[in-house]
């Protein structure tokens, strides 16, 4: 269960602080015009793709690519992607938690110190 903030909290077993709750944004490579919105841009990323012996493109599942720009290594390129930000929103993957192990260690701390707080231990 994904929990948003707007704030960047910490879980509260290990400290490890929330991630950035990003959007992906795909586009061609010959599409240079820049995003436009009001969100940040974190991080771009470039998808590259193989050529056979004949020089046909290929991408990682073998469909033929046409259309794409060489690089001067010789690597051809397709797609890029960006991941986009509004600036204040963060998140963790499991409720206040980053992980289901620090959820579990967490109440088992409290279960621990805590023992009156079990229904089954007062008789309920």
């Amino acid at each position: 269960m994904i929990k948003l903030f707007k704030y960047q909290p910490k879980c509260p077993w290990c400290g490890k602080k929330a991630k950035k709750h990003t959007f992906n944004t795909w586009k061609p490579n010959q599409d240079t015009e820049p995003y436009k919105g009001n969100m940040m841009i974190v991080r771009t990323h470039y998808h590259y793709f193989i050529a056979s012996d004949e020089g046909d493109i290929f991408d990682i599942d073998f469909n033929h690519i046409k259309n794409v720009e060489v690089l001067k290594d010789g690597r051809k390129r397709k797609l890029s992607s960006q991941d986009i930000w509004d600036g204040e929103t963060y998140y963790q993957p499991h409720g206040h938690f980053c992980r289901t192990s620090c959820a579990i260690k967490y109440a088992n701390a409290v279960a621990e110190k805590h023992p009156t707080l079990s229904k089954h231990n007062r008789g309920e």
